[in-house]
């Protein structure tokens, strides 16, 4: 149920759309008030989903004029459409319609419809997921039940079915990560699990270990894990309501990380993992909460009333926070809370990733877009897909765990390989738990000649830097390391 404090805060002027509705459907007409309810409780959406596959209607129409549509919510056994005309700012002349309603005021040929059953429904095609050349951001489809990746540092599409279309373990899939174990997990807010992928193919129910127990996880969001490898959910609903449940590796419940409500916590979306402290966004209340790395609660980090969602701690430390309903956007915030900018060029925001330029992804209802983190102005619309949701960075580069190999115990630091060496050695490191890690070189009067990796966060596992000392003279030098807390610092010798 929609609490009308949702309601309240919705003060957007929908200016009169183009359709010409009928009186006894003039019902269905509060577009703002369909969103929340389905960005709350989405089986909303899958009901209309699945009744629109039933009568054999599209899933989502798009023209080439930038206009969208998607099934959104039923009224007496109809589906009503969410029709969107502005995608960086779906309140904006958006319009709830019944697909009669749309085929008398457009022109359906000339737009692309996709009904559910396409060959992408049964693609099994394997991701060999150490192949991509650069880091990617993975965003996951309510509408396609997929799993899309795009370039971490430009924002280009990469794949579009990085997890192909799956209707059976996806329903309403809100955020994928890579796990400990190299697999991807995503947690699905209508199938009430965190379901487990691999190379692309299904594999299992991750968490709860033996499938659904809505006694547990019901009305899921985002996911994370702790440094020590467990995994940890926010859940909205059931018995377990308003808490972030923790379970081990196998998907064994191990009782709650946050405890139901502390600090007031209410209708939990995303959990967020800094060095020193845990943020969980709330819906219910609009409030971005604290806490200590054991889970008790500590403070409020921020009380903005417009619904936050993801969360992302940038590399000046500062935390991005997407802000769904009015006034939605991107709020840019201190590590202490304090807000310093706000970017509303997208609305209804869900996602939010930045890239290398500075600039920011974001996502909503209507696709994947560019925001300038200067100017603030809307710079694309990267991808048109209807609900997307959370953005989660994806390190191909790091080594997976497979038959024969352990995860690391604790950071560590090893001794390059060969040594001495030239003119190139290599340097490798584990990782406990992602971290921003930073690498450099000294000479031995402790002067930098160079710098390998710079604050750049990686996550939990094996890792190897490439040193060169083609142009260096021959000698002594020393690599430091530095990852969160850790430092060590270890001697090679070039000799030419």
């Amino acid at each position: 149920m929609i609490h009308s404090k949702f309601f309240i805060s919705i003060t957007i002027l929908l200016f009169v759309f183009s359709f010409s509705f009928t009186k006894e459907n003039s019902s269905h007409r509060n577009f703002s008030e369909a969103l929340i309810q389905i960005e709350l409780q989405p089986e909303h959406f899958l009901r209309a989903k699945n009744l629109a596959k039933k009568q054999g209607l599209p899933l989502q129409i798009l023209f080439p004029d930038r206009t969208l549509m998607y099934p959104a919510v039923v009224e007496n056994d109809v589906v009503i459409y969410a029709v969107i005309t502005n995608f960086a700012n779906p309140l904006e002349g958006g319009a709830l319609a019944t697909f009669s309603e749309i085929e008398k005021t457009y022109d359906l040929t000339n737009a692309s419809l996709f009904y559910g059953n396409e060959k992408s429904f049964q693609q099994q095609a394997t991701r060999n997921l150490s192949s991509y050349s650069s880091d990617v951001v993975l965003v996951t489809d309510w509408t396609k039940d997929r799993v899309l990746a795009f370039d971490a540092e430009t924002g280009d599409l990469v794949d579009s079915m990085f997890i192909p279309t799956d209707s059976i373990a996806l329903a309403s899939p809100k955020q994928a990560r890579k796990s400990p174990l190299g697999t991807i997990t995503i947690s699905d807010q209508i199938t009430d699990l965190v379901q487990e992928f691999d190379a692309g193919v299904y594999r299992r129910p991750y968490a709860p270990a033996g499938g659904v127990n809505t006694s547990i996880l019901d009305n899921i969001r985002g996911h994370n894990y702790r440094s020590n490898g467990n995994l940890v959910v926010t859940v909205a609903s059931g018995a377990n309501q308003n808490s972030v449940a923790e379970f081990d590796g196998d998907g064994n419940y191990l009782g709650n990380f946050i405890a139901a409500g502390a600090g007031g916590l209410s209708s939990p979306f995303d959990i967020l993992f800094r060095r020193n402290d845990v943020l969980v966004t709330a819906s219910s209340g609009s409030k971005v909460l604290r806490y200590d790395l054991d889970g008790n609660y500590l403070d409020v980090f921020s009380s903005l009333t417009s619904f936050p969602q993801q969360m992302l701690e940038l590399s000046d430390s500062n935390v991005a926070v997407c802000y769904f309903s009015t006034p939605s956007g991107i709020r840019i915030f201190s590590p202490t809370g304090e807000l310093l900018k706000y970017y509303s060029a997208v609305t209804g925001n869900r996602g939010v990733w930045q890239l290398a330029s500075g600039n920011f992804l974001t996502t909503n209802a209507s696709g994947i877009h560019e925001i300038d983190s200067s100017s603030g102005n809307l710079i694309r619309t990267i991808h048109a897909s209807a609900n997307l949701q959370y953005i989660t960075l994806y390190h191909p580069t790091e080594v997976s765990v497979g038959e024969g190999r352990k995860l690391p115990k604790t950071f560590s630091l090893s001794q390059n390989y060969p040594n001495p060496f030239n003119p190139k050695t290599v340097i490798g490191f584990s990782l406990l738990a992602t971290e921003n890690v930073t690498l450099k070189i000294y000479d031995i009067f402790g002067k930098e000649v160079t710098t390998l990796i710079q604050n750049k966060r990686l996550g939990k596992g094996e890792h190897e830097a490439e040193f060169d000392g083609s142009k260096l003279n021959s000698g002594v030098y020393f690599y430091r390391f530095n990852a969160g807390k850790f430092s060590e610092t270890k001697k090679l010798l070039l000799i030419k």
